[in-house]
């Protein structure tokens, strides 16, 4: 069972998120500055970003459930597969992309090759991937929070 404080907890860190990006993302017009800082943003936080993209709160927990059950070898194993799909995309698909360098989302590039009800449909889609993607990290979190208050009860340590 999770205890008022710990939805507290996750309420108040989710508020100030939302509290921060209103304050900061006030000079922000157009959607290149949203998406790309109008190519102004530090290297440091562009790879802060994507190391939170690739380890987001999903991706951890299956990581460890596999390494738990599967154990250490199983999840050295699946690394190496993982290493070798991103090299191969980089070398077969992403040359293929040139034509839409230009395009700052999905959406946009659907839209330049099939026009603005392409473009719509896809944003949607993309929202909802995000909803669902947020709500598996909060589930996460919430799991986590539960198993840690089940220990603490038992009282071993």
């Amino acid at each position: 069972m999770v205890s008022h404080i710990d939805v507290m907890i996750i309420g108040l860190s989710l508020i100030g998120t939302l509290v921060i990006g209103i304050y900061y993302g006030r000079g922000i017009k157009t959607f290149q500055d949203y998406a790309v800082g109008n190519r102004k943003m530090a290297t440091s936080v562009i790879a802060i970003s994507l190391v939170a993209t690739v380890y987001g709160g999903r991706i951890l927990y299956e990581g460890l459930d596999d390494c738990y059950r599967k154990g250490l070898e199983e999840l050295m194993r699946l690394s190496v597969v993982r290493a070798a799909i991103l090299y191969c995309f980089s070398r077969l698909i992403m040359p293929r992309m040139k034509a839409f360098m230009g395009n700052l989302s999905i959406a946009e590039s659907m839209g330049s090759l099939y026009g603005s009800a392409a473009r719509i449909i896809t944003a949607l889609f993309g929202i909802v991937l995000s909803i669902a993607l947020l709500t598996v990290q909060i589930k996460v979190v919430l799991e986590i929070i539960t198993f840690n208050a089940a220990y603490l009860r038992r009282g071993s340590f």
